[in-house]
């Protein structure tokens, strides 16, 4: 009898415990707010700045994350991009309603 191995597709990709999303969300706004901090308050004071800051968007995205189903944002593309088939518009070609009363047999 042949064994085949089973992979799991789904299964997330992780690092240190935080998915690649997390891994990007977190490398994302520290070099935002590190850049961002850096012209206002100085070199010294930017890092720790950033590092509450980088802190503080993980925490409002892992929320954000556990709130919204998975692959929103794709799902809320694909909506957006579907053709107009759906739209209502008025029929400009309207033909006259008739309606036959009592019954006709097919051969007369």
């Amino acid at each position: 009898m042949l064994r085949h191995r089973v992979y799991r597709l789904k299964t997330k990709v992780s690092l240190l415990g935080l998915e690649l999303a997390d891994w990007f969300m977190i490398l994302l706004s520290w070099l935002l707010l590190k850049q961002g901090l850096n012209a206002l308050v100085g070199e010294r004071l930017s890092l720790l700045a950033a590092a509450i800051g980088t802190f503080l968007v993980f925490r409002l995205w892992q929320g954000l994350k556990d709130k919204v189903p998975e692959k929103f944002v794709l799902h809320l593309i694909s909506w957006f991009a579907e053709a107009d088939s759906y739209r209502l518009y008025p029929d400009f070609k309207t033909g006259p309603l008739t309606v036959t009363f009592g019954h006709h047999p097919a051969g007369e």
